[in-house]
């Protein structure tokens, strides 16, 4: 079982999604979460931290930024974030299982799609904390 209070979390989405799963994660008993909307900010925020899990958004945040693929490719050339893990959120609700075996190939332990629900939010959190990975199967909905 995973100590919530103990688990650092780093949010790197657009600013009202990242607010918004904040307070969902701290609904659940995370406590110790920070956010950004910027890949510039996220590398500052590293200067203090060690994340235990990063979630980054598929998509860039503007046209000057990484896509969240890009960014987790430089994030996990840093030794400091060898150990954490990684989730990425995808906005395309019809992501096929081989573009899903992609993601996991290159070291994502789970994907969180929209809608997203907090309940979701929390299963893949605890999942991907624990050492299991998150990739729920979309192709029965």
């Amino acid at each position: 079982m995973i100590d919530k209070e103990k688990c650092h979390i780093l949010i790197i989405q657009e600013a009202e999604n990242a607010m918004l799963s904040e307070a969902f994660l701290k609904h659940y008993g995370f406590k110790n979460v920070s956010i950004t909307s910027s890949s510039k900010d996220a590398l500052s925020i590293l200067e203090g931290m060690v994340p235990d899990l990063v979630i980054l958004d598929h998509r860039p945040l503007s046209n000057e930024e990484p896509t969240g693929i890009e960014l987790f490719q430089l994030m996990r050339q840093l030794p400091k974030l060898q150990k954490s893990a990684f989730l990425i959120y995808h906005w395309n609700p019809w992501l096929k299982n081989d573009e899903c075996q992609q993601l996991k190939m290159q070291g994502f332990k789970g994907l969180l799609r929209r809608p997203l629900t907090p309940a979701d939010l929390n299963e893949a959190c605890e999942s991907v904390l624990s050492g299991d990975t998150y990739f729920p199967d979309w192709n029965n909905d």
